[in-house]
């Protein structure tokens, strides 16, 4: 968002930020003023309704004094409180995941993708018998909680097809939005931008210390669904003396510890807890290659991409977007999905080779060039004119 942004306001464009944290402090140098509304964003069903006229009346009153033309939504609003803004001013929306009543498309119990279409085989299905309604941190929604998710996915679905446009990060996502009844003209696909950090711009006695042996690094979130046990499992197979690390708190950890011991690989596997995008990057930088396990549609998850741009090679499960930014055999390698046996092998085919690893990191980073903030923000410039355009004269091409 802040990539996005920072290009937008080196072209020229002021960028104001509406979200919901209290603590939160906006980049000063990016962005020209900020509003903050914790119940526009609140969409839990108890919440204070009364609260929310009053922070609508004042994001009409800011768009007023500051001249802004186009609202981009990332972070979801109240459905009510979108459908009134939308009714008001241009409204550009991207949709970082496919929409669906369980929020990430993943049938827990198969630990699949769902390619259904979105539907009443989401309860009788997907709920009832594929594991469908699941939190992020594995614990189940009750069935009523589940109905009350589909019809408030309903009603989000219809509301965002009224916005002027959609931006998809990936062609995966477009395809789903289609399946699902949106209007193909109506959504643009556009990757998120990438930067990354200078060389030097860590001391020299923080770096991390080099190992003797190849690193396969993890970085995301220890939940199921990311497939952090994947790569203990794909370890486990490999007979290249290698180390893990893996980056990243979650609700599974305890059971991957448990796992790497059970596998007898836990002295070469290191759980490293959380780190900020800095310290990630030392890391990263003297890692060998970066596995994206994932187990879910991820559409264009941020970890890949940005190894690229350090020459890391990835490899990675074919779901979702992946395959959209990662090409099999040039940049890394491309796995289908839970086939761990193939997962190990491609992951000791690159730490086996130090030249091919090389080799793959060079065009890794050649094609990352492409997610630069600069071309983001042109692409955003020409979504936002299209998106006033539809606003005013009602095209419906975006």
């Amino acid at each position: 968002m802040n990539l996005g942004s920072s290009a937008l306001k080196n072209a020229g464009h002021k960028v104001y930020m509406l979200h919901s944290e209290e603590k939160w402090q906006i980049d000063r140098e990016i962005y020209s003023g900020e509003l903050v509304l914790p119940p526009l964003f609140d969409r839990r069903s108890y919440s204070d309704p009364s609260q929310l006229p009053v922070s609508l009346q004042k994001v009409r009153t800011f768009v007023k004094d500051f001249n802004i033309d186009v609202l981009h939504v990332q972070g979801w609003p109240r459905t009510s409180a979108l459908s009134q803004l939308i009714s008001e001013l241009p409204v550009v929306a991207t949709t970082h995941v496919a929409l669906c009543p369980n929020s990430s498309r993943y049938m827990w119990k198969e630990r699949s993708v769902c390619d259904r279409s979105i539907g009443a085989g989401c309860f009788t299905t997907g709920n009832m018998k594929c594991g469908c309604g699941y939190l992020g941190n594995g614990r189940p929604y009750s069935v009523p909680a589940f109905l009350r998710s589909m019809y408030e996915d309903n009603l989000f679905r219809r509301t965002l097809a009224k916005c002027a446009c959609i931006i998809a990060p990936s062609g995966w996502i477009k395809r789903r939005l289609s399946a699902d009844g949106f209007d193909k003209s109506m959504v643009t696909v556009l990757q998120p931008p990438i930067a990354g950090l200078e060389d030097d711009s860590f001391e020299k006695q923080d770096r991390v210390e080099t190992p003797d042996v190849p690193v396969i690094l993890y970085v995301g979130r220890l939940t199921d669904f990311k497939g952090p046990d994947q790569v203990l499992r794909a370890s486990s197979m490999i007979k290249q003396n290698h180390v893990v690390w893996m980056i990243g708190e979650g609700p599974t950890k305890a059971n991957l510890e448990e796992l790497a011991e059970s596998l007898g690989i836990a002295s070469r596997v290191k759980f490293l807890g959380s780190m900020n995008p800095e310290e990630i990057n030392k890391y990263r930088r003297v890692s060998t290659v970066v596995a994206v396990p994932s187990l879910w549609p991820d559409n264009f998850p941020m970890v890949g991409p940005e190894a690229m741009l350090v020459r890391k090679p990835v490899v990675a499960y074919n779901v979702g977007g992946i395959s959209e930014w990662l090409s099999d055999g040039e940049t890394g390698r491309l796995i289908p999905a839970k086939d761990v046996t193939a997962f190990a092998s491609a992951l000791e085919q690159i730490i086996s080779d130090p030249a091919m690893a090389k080799q793959m990191g060079d065009r890794a980073l050649e094609k990352a060039s492409q997610w630069s903030p600069e071309k983001h923000g042109a692409r955003l410039e020409k979504i936002y004119e299209s998106a006033i355009s539809i606003k005013m004269i009602g095209d419906k091409s975006c």
